[in-house]
């Protein structure tokens, strides 16, 4: 079946594009010229109305990397256990709903939810819990259009998961891409 072969080949080489995006020189990422710019990304904790944005901020010079919480265990590039959800848009502007397990250093990881806008949006994190992966970690996006979205979702190197929708001229009923997985599934 090609239905997911395309979505992944483009999803692993964004994912691939992101995590090596540091590597060529010996100055840090954020002092780079070339570091990729992120984007304003809603945090899983509730704003008040009057200080939501009221339009999405997108670029399309880079992706966006979903930040880590605080408590959470962010991205460790020397640390075994990197856990990468990348959502892939058919734009820059449409929101996109993802809901996706943020891992903590004590217990099982915690489900969140933010909304962000494309073309691409990763969340990078690193499992440095010691929670054993007993129920498949959640890694959903909706988006209210039913134009191109896919997802891919990794662990250590490992492909969980990928999907991908799109509805041809149905593009009111929405679109829904489901990547949830764990290692031993």
């Amino acid at each position: 079946m090609t239905r997911g072969r395309a979505p992944l080949a483009w999803a692993v080489a964004v994912a691939a594009a992101v995590l090596l995006a540091g590597c060529a020189n010996d100055v840090p990422p954020s002092a780079s010229p070339l570091a990729p710019a992120t984007n304003p990304v809603a945090s899983a904790t509730a704003t008040p109305e009057s200080e939501a944005s009221e339009t999405p901020v997108a670029s399309s010079r880079a992706p966006s990397v979903v930040p880590a919480d605080p408590g959470d265990c962010e991205f460790e590039p020397d640390s075994p256990g990197a856990v990468v959800f990348v959502v892939t848009a058919d734009d820059a502007v449409t929101p996109i709903e993802m809901t996706f397990s943020a891992f903590r250093p004590e217990g099982g990881p915690e489900v969140r939810t933010v909304t962000a806008t494309g073309p691409v949006v990763t969340v990078l994190q690193t499992n440095c819990g010691d929670a054993v992966a007993s129920a498949p970690w959640t890694f959903t996006a909706t988006a209210p259009t039913g134009d191109g979205l896919a997802c891919s979702s990794f662990y250590g190197g490992k492909h969980l998961a990928s999907d991908g929708d799109f509805a041809e001229g149905d593009t009111a009923r929405g679109a829904s891409v489901d990547c949830s997985g764990h290692p031993g599934m």
